[in-house]
């Protein structure tokens, strides 16, 4: 296996004793990234060691702009030829917004480089939203959720466990899922956001119990 013998010290040393007749960093140079890519990369690193709370924030943000608005952007950046934009990753970002899953560092990045530069620029706006196709979805704050599901006390988790227990409310994965995030928040730990809804959903499921989030 291919795999397996690339492993082999033997295989490196002959790959360092190799000669080539042409420099290897000029014959791959279409293949490595750009230095704008590689400074982007490191800016989504840095964006992953942020808080949680401003991650949540940041994911808000990009929601609250609506789905008719970044289809819209999709068009607008490619109308115009704005070459400081990504259009695949544009499309990426309204592909996973219209299909409600979670975001990735590289999506919020590119979110908040759109943010901004709205805010420079807040007159296309509606310009940008009539550009799309698609329809707007109710807007969900996961910061907002987060909020609220921070003011619930250790006694509070204590009876929304009690009472899945007593009445089986919940199926296996909500239950296993509300204890994720119940042990994320505790922790300040990164979670996703789509985790953090379903979870508030189910809670609500509890209003009827005295539990209120």
């Amino acid at each position: 296996m291919i795999s397996e013998y690339a492993k082999q010290e033997t295989t490196w040393t002959k790959l360092k004793a190799t000669r080539y007749p042409v420099l290897l960093i000029e014959a791959l140079k279409e293949y490595l990234i750009s230095n704008e890519e590689k400074l982007q990369r490191e800016n989504e690193k840095e964006a992953d060691t942020n808080s949680v709370e401003e991650s949540l924030f940041l994911i808000s943000e990009i929601h609250k702009m609506g789905l008719t608005f970044w289809d819209g952007f999709r068009i607008y950046i490619d109308s115009k030829k704005l070459d400081a934009f990504n259009y695949i990753q544009i499309f990426d970002l309204v592909t996973k917004l219209e299909g409600e899953k979670n975001l990735t560092i590289r999506e919020l990045s590119t979110g908040k480089k759109v943010l901004d530069y709205v805010k420079l620029n807040p007159t296309i706006i509606e310009e940008v939203k009539s550009l799309s196709k698609l329809k707007d979805k109710e807007v969900i704050e996961v910061k907002f959720i987060y909020d609220k599901l921070l003011l619930l006390s250790k006694e509070d988790w204590s009876r929304v466990f009690d009472i899945a227990t007593q009445t089986k409310i919940f199926n296996l994965l909500e239950l296993s899922n509300v204890k994720s995030i119940q042990t994320s928040l505790l922790k300040k730990e990164i979670f996703k956001e789509q985790a953090l809804i379903k979870c508030y959903e189910s809670l609500k499921k509890l209003k009827k119990f005295g539990i209120k989030v």
